[in-house]
């Protein structure tokens, strides 16, 4: 509230005060991983508070401090909370700008990656947990994130490229396949699967090892079928 009206020092000693208020509960139950959770939370908004001060190495060891506290959540819960790896996703994606500011761009990079990796897995988990809408939009969001990269598309070395197509691929598929759950236009469909194979016949053209090509010519024969199925 108070980081919101502009009164910095007040919102700064707010977060500090929280922060080792968690910590003594922690002390006292250090397995309860909602504590942890709550721990990054408040670095995070810290984090943020800094940055937007100009206080960069403050915000830097905060914002991985907070990733720490979410990832020590995460392990608790076996990858279970999206709560959890939602709150994760968002820290890497905070850290990743604060580097950009920094002109730390290589660090960026790997920032992105852990954010679409989260945002990814929360969509799994949200889809299993049957929160389809929401799924949905976890894997738009992974991407519009790596479209949002085409400007550095050439200078992205062919592994982390090919990680990126893989990616899209399933976010497609996976897109696909909830709006047919849902009832959703057939041609609505279609275009997320098309998306999907024309990703897989853009990677097979890389230079590929045979097991993931193999798992690529897999994934075509898949989607074919899925589109076929559309057509019937």
């Amino acid at each position: 509230l108070h980081a919101g009206k502009g009164l910095y020092e007040e919102a700064e000693s707010e977060y500090n005060d929280s922060i080792e208020s968690i910590d003594r509960a922690i002390g006292l139950n250090e397995s309860d991983a909602d504590y942890h959770s709550d721990r990054g939370t408040s670095l995070h908004r810290l984090a943020v508070l800094h940055a937007g001060k100009g206080l960069y190495e403050d915000a830097e060891s905060e914002y991985r401090d907070a990733i720490a506290s979410y990832d020590r959540a995460i392990e608790m819960t076996d990858w279970k909370i999206p709560s959890h790896i939602f709150f994760k996703a968002m820290t890497h994606e905070k850290y990743a700008q604060l580097l950009f500011q920094m002109d730390r761009y290589e660090e960026v990079k790997a920032q992105i990656d852990q954010f679409i990796h989260a945002m990814y897995r929360q969509g799994n988990l949200e889809e299993e947990n049957g929160n389809r809408e929401v799924a949905m939009k976890s894997y738009r969001c992974v991407i519009a994130t790596i479209f949002d990269e085409r400007r550095d598309r050439e200078a992205m070395n062919l592994r982390c490229l090919l990680r990126r197509l893989l990616i899209l691929i399933l976010c497609h598929k996976r897109l696909g396949k909830i709006m047919t759950e849902l009832g959703k236009e057939k041609q609505d469909i279609g275009k997320e699967y098309e998306a999907a194979l024309n990703l897989v016949e853009m990677a097979l053209k890389m230079e590929l090892d045979e097991s993931t090509k193999e798992e690529l010519e897999n994934e075509k024969r898949e989607l074919k079928g899925l589109l076929n199925d559309l057509d019937s």
